[in-house]
């Protein structure tokens, strides 16, 4: 009986790690693969994510610690890297998220809790060890690119200006500003599908296409109007001695790439 147990307990782990691998995977390979094709992977939720691969690289390291299981080396090694590609990928969600201080800080505590824990299950179990030792080396590079990304984000806050859906729904524009402090910044208009693909943790959708770029003070002087479902309306506001003028730009979204 005890054989058993002991027996379904390791199958559990071996499903668990496996699990824990491919998740850990799949957003950064997903996210960065896709966009080589014209289309973005989005979990659906960043701050839900973490904590599933914070909850679940936990469990993983704790039944091993309690069940002293070794096995599946080859796999365990991999997860150290992953959770930090997985954190790298994240990066996107903290550029944006600044309106939303609460957030970010419960997604950084749950990237930490998984990067933790997979590092312990990499350097405890990972093998074999020539391979071990090679991923540690790469884990620190990638360590000292997310301080780099994280070091660069500090100076760069990203908010959104406004945001209007098209007429049928279909796509939605937004006046993204990008506030660097004493460096300046830059204001971009995105537009964005509304449809894609669920496939339950994520949504695969077109890449956002880029219909302008323009100073930081534009986002103060910038209205958004669809026409239809294909032309976009800038309007910029200028201010001269003799008073306000406007002036429209038209985009037509079939020759934006």
């Amino acid at each position: 009986m005890d054989f058993k147990r002991r027996r379904k307990m390791k199958r559990a782990i071996r499903v668990l790690t496996v699990i824990l691998v491919v998740l850990e995977a799949v957003l950064p390979c997903g996210k960065w693969g896709l966009q080589l094709i014209g289309y973005t992977l989005e979990p659906f939720s960043y701050v839900g994510y973490a904590w599933l691969l914070a909850v679940i690289s936990a469990v993983v390291l704790f039944l091993r610690l309690f069940k002293k299981d070794e096995s599946d080396g080859v796999l365990c090694v991999f997860l150290m890297p992953l959770s930090l590609l997985d954190a790298l990928a994240h990066t996107s969600f903290f550029r944006t998220s600044s309106l939303h201080p609460q957030k970010s800080a419960w997604t950084a505590i749950a990237l930490l809790i998984c990067v933790l824990c997979s590092a312990s299950i990499t350097v405890v179990y990972g093998k074999p060890k020539i391979g071990r030792i090679l991923v540690e080396i790469i884990s620190v590079l990638l360590v000292l690119l997310i301080g780099l990304v994280g070091f660069v984000s500090l100076f760069s806050a990203r908010t959104v200006g406004q945001s209007v859906s098209s007429p049928e729904g279909t796509r939605r524009a937004e006046i993204i500003n990008v506030d660097q402090g004493a460096l300046g910044g830059a204001t971009f208009v995105e537009v964005y599908e509304n449809s894609g693909l669920n496939l339950l943790l994520f949504t695969v959708a077109p890449k956002s296409k880029r219909v302008y770029e323009g100073g930081w003070a534009d986002t103060f002087d910038m209205q958004l109007t669809w026409k239809d479902e294909e032309h976009l309306v800038i309007t910029k506001r200028f201010d001269y001695v003799s008073g306000e003028e406007f002036t429209d730009i038209e985009i037509n979204l079939n020759t934006v790439e």
